[in-house]
């Protein structure tokens, strides 16, 4: 492969081979010249921008990123401290280009679909195309390809290369740009650009590894924090902006768990605590931090609720619509009447929403099950989803009616909304409960936004109307349950038995676990369906009401007392007695043991303080001592920044001399030698010719600037004097061949002049004669046309002078009516001037008058 010495040597050849269409060769040359050591030893300047940005274009086109990837690398490292700003420039082109191929792609696909002769279906662009991380041509792609014709057309393959190349180059440039302090925007901006690439050409896959390889970049900039070049990488802007988008995308991708792990890496980077710095200090923390956190904040309440309500936890569903409808109610002033009020009907049916059983169960219980027999995690993860949505402690379906009341959301919801609540939580009509729920319903599921909630609200109604049923029925048939209290209409009996098994399933869960037996009101609850009678039993069992924790004392006394009998049957008469006597000393007994109680609690209660004193004193100690220590590594730590800056700054200035002390003695080398002649080239040097000196001769200090000063005084001299005698030589040469011309040339210059004259003198004398014969015939043209006009002469000057008397009639007329116009105007400005006149002279009067009355009042 051919060698350039300088880099615009190569681009010049690069543009030839690229004139003629030959863009591998050009592609070659331009990467050699990248890798070439004075491309990198020189240091940077524009003409190396041109080639990079030649390089990448030609990269793409050729569909060579491996190239693209050695050349970024390369120019990183020359760039970093000179013009890191060009890197981002080349970067942008890279990305452009690439994007252009794929829209170019799509078109062409788009058109080729379109044409009558297309036989096959026209190709969606991004789908049902390959993983564009699998590695091309594998093996297994070879031996399909002999066994099978290709299915895929040549557009969906043009398609699919130039995705993979858009992926390929979004992935270099965030792997490239992922420690790069100055270049950090247009990290966020590639990243951003790659979310709306899978969200455009719907690939799933690659999105949650885009998000995998995000995640490992934070990490590793978390990781190196306390270096001081990551530090500006941690802005909060460019990293919530960019997970903003991450979020929205999983979203509109369907991918909730990719959906939930962003919300987490924004709760992380510190969403909440940044609204809250900013809405109590008023600090702007970025460009417009107030207004983009509100928006963010909204967007992230909002995604949140979604992905609650697929995952069918609609107690967390709940509070996120009702965080949203607050956030947005708050601070969102411009919002419509229309907006809150369908914000705040969703919120109202997200909360009538909540299963009843799963929203009664106490927050420490090991799970915490919602819907028919469904667990949503442990207590960790609730709590986990508590902390996501900003809510101090883990929400429960009568707390979240509470904030409905409250904070007067209820208010704000649609009418059906508000009566479905007060059917649902107030009032008790087991037997029309369904009928008046129904209507309501209907006209909830016409509004597109509340439709979801109607199964659920069904689920919840049928749960409150067994509820209330076991209250007042023991035994009631399913004919009289389907045809007067639950209609088809409104649940089918083929549902309702769903749920029938479902709430025996939960209660029978329920009484399994002690601590819920007490805290659920329906443990209590038995459902029986017998199918013999076609009736459903509600029954009370002795067994669940002994269960209780009140009752277990008493059980236990009764059990033991009759465990006594039972072991001895017969007491005597002192024993009877001493039963009656400590029976009737049991009153002063019970009040001696209970100041003995009321003091050991004031004792414990003491101990307690002062042991909570001494706790406070010791962490109060330990703080101090924290503190302390933090002060000490803090300035431990700003004592070796200071030191490592100027370490770094000492290393900067010497490099730059070097550097500057090089650069001088390459330019004075550069220039001796391009002045240098054959005749001058002997000059010596302290011992060594002028050609044989090179830089680092200069450095060492072998030859001094004061030698190449004087080297370079003694070529321009002899240079000078060269060219003086090669001057007098080349004149006295001219000089003597010009003489000889002339004289060559006087009688030729004679006899050319005579001959020229003889031809000039016949060509005027032809033009003389031609102008007139021309005039002549013109002349003559004239005379006709005059003769035939004279005919009519005397019918145009009578027409003439009709029309000259109507006009001038005309004119006279709009003459003397313009000169009444203008008197009227001249009368109508005199008339006013003397009204203004008269004005003044009253004024004038009146305020003489006034003075002379204020003058007299004053005597």
């Amino acid at each position: 492969m051919q060698s350039f010495q300088k880099p615009e040597n190569a681009l010049k050849r690069a543009d030839e081979l690229l004139s003629v269409g030959q863009q591998d060769a050009a592609l070659k040359i331009l990467h050699g010249a990248i890798g070439h050591r004075r491309f990198r030893s020189q240091g940077w300047d524009s003409v190396q921008e041109t080639i990079m940005i030649r390089h990448v274009q030609l990269c793409v086109d050729e569909n060579k990123l491996r190239l693209a990837r050695d050349g970024l690398h390369q120019y990183r490292i020359i760039s970093q401290h000179a013009n890191i700003q060009s890197l981002g420039k080349v970067i942008a082109e890279l990305r452009s280009r690439a994007e252009q191929k794929l829209t170019q792609a799509k078109e062409s696909a788009a058109g080729a679909s379109a044409s009558p002769k297309s036989a096959d279906a026209p190709v969606l662009p991004g789908q049902g195309l390959g993983d564009l991380d699998s590695v091309a041509d594998s093996p297994e792609d070879l031996l399909l390809s002999t066994l099978q014709i290709e299915v895929r057309s040549a557009e969906a393959r043009g398609i699919h290369q130039a995705l993979r190349s858009v992926w390929d180059v979004y992935k270099m440039v965030l792997d490239l740009l992922r420690t790069t302090p100055k270049l950090e925007r247009v990290y966020h901006e590639t990243a951003r650009k790659a979310f709306l690439f899978c969200k455009e050409n719907q690939r799933p896959q690659e999105f949650k590894r885009l998000c995998d390889v995000l995640r490992s970049h934070f990490a590793l900039i978390l990781k190196n924090r306390h270096k001081e070049d990551y530090e500006s990488l941690m802005r909060p802007d460019l990293h919530l902006e960019t997970r903003m988008q991450q979020l929205v995308v999983a979203s509109e991708l369907e991918l909730w768990r990719e959906c939930y792990a962003t919300a987490e890496d924004l709760y992380s980077l510190g969403l909440h605590d940044y609204f809250l710095k900013a809405l109590r200090t008023g600090q702007d923390l970025f460009h417009n931090s107030r207004e983009k956190l509100m928006r963010w904040l909204a967007i992230y309440y909002e995604k949140l609720s979604r992905v609650t309500w697929v995952a069918e936890n609609y107690l967390f569903h709940a509070l996120a619509w009702i965080k949203l409808l607050l956030h947005v109610k708050g601070f969102k002033k411009n919002a419509s009447q229309e907006d809150l009020q369908a914000m705040a009907s969703v919120a109202v049916l997200a909360v009538l929403s909540i299963p009843i059983s799963g929203a009664e169960k106490k927050p420490g219980d090991d799970a915490v099950t919602m819907g028919e027999g469904m667990n949503y995690g442990s207590l960790e993860q609730q709590k986990k989803l508590t902390m996501l949505l900003g809510h101090s402690t883990l929400p429960s379906r009568e707390g979240l009616k509470a904030v409905l009341f409250t904070k007067d959301l209820v208010s704000l919801a649609d009418e059906n909304c508000q009566q479905l609540l007060s059917l649902i939580e107030s009032e008790f009509t087991p037997l029309k409960l369904c009928s008046l729920c129904q209507p309501l319903l209907d006209a909830v599921s016409a509004n597109p936004l509340l439709e979801p909630y109607v199964y659920p609200l069904k689920r919840v109604i049928f749960h409150k109307l067994i509820f209330q049923l076991s209250r007042v029925y023991a035994t009631l048939s399913i004919k009289h349950f389907t045809t007067h209290i639950c209609t088809a209409s409104f649940l089918p009996w083929s549902h309702a038995e769903k749920l029938f098994v479902a709430l025996v399933q939960e209660q029978q869960a329920s009484s399994s676990s002690f601590g819920s037996a007490s805290a659920n009101s329906n443990a209590n609850l038995s459902i029986r369906l017998d199918y013999a009678s076609s009736a459903i039993l509600f029954e009370t069992p002795d067994a669940a009401a002994a269960n209780t924790l009140r009752h277990q004392l008493c059980n236990l006394a009764k059990q033991i007392d009759k465990a006594v009998h039972m072991i001895c049957p017969g007491q005597s008469m002192e024993e009877r007695m001493d039963r009656r006597r400590f029976l009737q000393e049991l009153p002063a007994r019970l009040e001696a043991e209970t100041r003995r109680m009321a003091e050991r609690t004031r004792a414990t209660h003491s101990r307690r303080l002062e042991k909570q004193e001494e706790q406070q004193k010791m962490e109060e100690e330990r703080r101090r001592k924290e503190a302390e220590q933090r002060r000490v590594e803090e300035k431990q730590e700003r004592e070796r920044r200071e030191e490592a800056t100027r370490r770094r700054e000492e290393r900067r200035m010497q490099q730059e001399k070097i550097k500057q002390r090089s650069e001088t003695a390459a330019q004075m080398l550069e220039e001796i030698k391009k002045l240098g002649t054959k005749a001058s080239s002997n000059i010596l040097i302290k011992g060594k010719q002028l050609g044989d000196i090179n830089i680092d001769d200069v450095l060492q200090g072998n030859v001094d600037y004061d030698d190449l000063e004087k080297a370079q005084m003694m070529q321009l001299n002899q240079e000078r004097i060269a060219r003086l005698r090669q001057r007098r030589q080349n004149f006295r040469r001219v000089c003597h061949f010009i003489r000889a011309c002339r004289e060559e040339e006087l009688p030729l210059l004679i006899r050319w002049q005579e001959e020229q004259l003889a031809r000039d003198t016949q060509i005027l004398l032809d033009m003389q004669n031609r102008h007139e014969e021309e005039h002549k015939a013109a002349f003559e043209a004239a005379l006709e046309e005059k003769q035939i006009f004279e005919v009519v002469k005397e019918d145009k000057e009578k027409w003439v002078a009709e029309k000259i008397a109507v006009r001038q009639k005309d004119f006279e007329q709009q003459a003397q009516e313009q000169r009444e116009r203008l008197l009227h105007v001249l009368r109508q400005a005199k008339i006013q001037r003397a009204r203004a006149r008269k004005e003044e002279h009253l004024k004038k009067l009146k305020i003489e008058v006034e003075r002379k009355r204020m003058e007299e009042e004053q005597k």
